[in-house]
């Protein structure tokens, strides 16, 4: 994975639990403006591009979320310039980082109170550019396709964010409800395994016995492996962990799973698939 120019400029810290689904695999936290309540700074490589430089994302413990604020490890250092090392770092406008994930998502919000839901798509597909697994922006964006009539765009949109982790946000039930009851695709929607799949799904986690749904999804990551799809199989690898880490410990014991041994797992098929590591224990 490749490393931005002057890392010295911040401590690096162990990641919190390499073992663990969150945060997400490939986040390297850093110490400098962590305010003593558990959030954390730090280094991220979206899933396929650990040959290029990290963006920089706000872990949000509380939450278990992951805010993207900066594009760049530069842009953090020139927007924290000034800012004591222990002071609030804020989520930066769009002339302070013009590519910031959070930035965008939150001009395109701005877009739709006035109606303007093209620009509002234009800053989403900007969003999502920088960081391909950002669950809101793509929940969103497949919404505003679905108002433009961009029927295809919408299908093939909400089949991305549907795969990608609740630690990226969370999509609007009402966009799953309806991507489930579609009849037809494109063509290359019609070969995912998730849209072959999805009327077997009805994607709610947690407070059940029995969730046949982690079934079903272990099936299309399989899928995914066997045609080789590592992106698709990493993302929804990384999903199926955060939710099934999010059961109850008995729950997690009924369907043999084991976070560490899942998330040792994970890496593996990636670094068999692509040849490249996302396991950040071996740059620190």
């Amino acid at each position: 994975m490749k490393l931005p120019e002057n890392l010295d400029q911040v401590t690096l810290h162990d990641r919190l639990d390499p073992t663990y689904s969150y945060p997400p695999t490939t986040f390297l936290p850093f110490w400098e403006h962590e305010l003593g309540n558990g959030d954390m700074f730090g280094l991220y490589w979206p899933i396929g591009r650990e040959a290029d430089t990290p963006l920089v994302i706000e872990m949000w413990h509380d939450s278990s979320t992951m805010a993207p604020h900066f594009s760049s490890f530069d842009r953090f250092l020139d927007y924290t310039k000034g800012i004591p090392s222990n002071g609030f770092v804020s989520t930066p406008s769009l002339y302070q980082d013009p590519s910031s994930p959070m930035a965008l998502l939150a001009e395109a919000s701005e877009s739709l109170k006035v109606n303007d839901v093209v620009q509002c798509v234009s800053h989403l597909e900007s969003a999502v550019a920088v960081l391909p697994e950002f669950t809101s922006a793509l929940g969103l964006l497949a919404t505003q396709h679905r108002r433009l009539r961009n029927n295809d765009a919408a299908l093939s949109t909400a089949l991305r964010a549907i795969r990608c982790p609740p630690s990226f946000g969370q999509i609007n039930s009402q966009l799953f409800h309806w991507f489930t009851r579609q009849r037809d695709g494109d063509e290359t929607t019609k070969k995912d395994p998730l849209w072959q799949n999805r009327a077997r799904l009805k994607f709610q986690f947690g407070g059940e016995k029995h969730n046949d749904d982690y079934v079903v999804l272990r099936e299309i990551i399989d899928a995914y492996i066997a045609d080789n799809r590592p992106i698709e199989a990493f993302t929804l690898s990384q999903t199926y962990a955060e939710y099934m880490c999010g059961e109850t410990v008995s729950f997690r014991e009924r369907y043999d799973f084991d976070c560490p041994t899942w998330v040792s797992w994970q890496l593996e098929q990636w670094h068999r698939m692509t040849g490249r590591s996302r396991d950040v224990r071996e740059i620190i």
